[in-house]
């Protein structure tokens, strides 16, 4: 899945959650986010914690 993908499919801009990972904003859209995890390090419980956030919903113990 893509960032473009990912903001399709969520509502939260891919500037967002570039932003809330600390990635470069050069980073295009079209990267895939597998590539994004391996080359800068973070997991995929961050970036749905991020979109949780931004939409305001609650926490999910299960990812901690």
């Amino acid at each position: 899945m893509t960032l473009a993908e990912l903001e399709q499919e969520t509502g939260v801009p891919a500037e967002h959650i570039l932003k809330a990972l600390n990635l470069p904003d050069s980073i295009s859209k079209d990267q895939r986010l597998g590539i994004l995890k391996r080359t800068y390090g973070f997991e995929m419980g961050n970036v749905r914690r991020i979109i949780r956030e931004y939409k305001g919903e609650p926490d999910d113990p299960a990812e901690h």
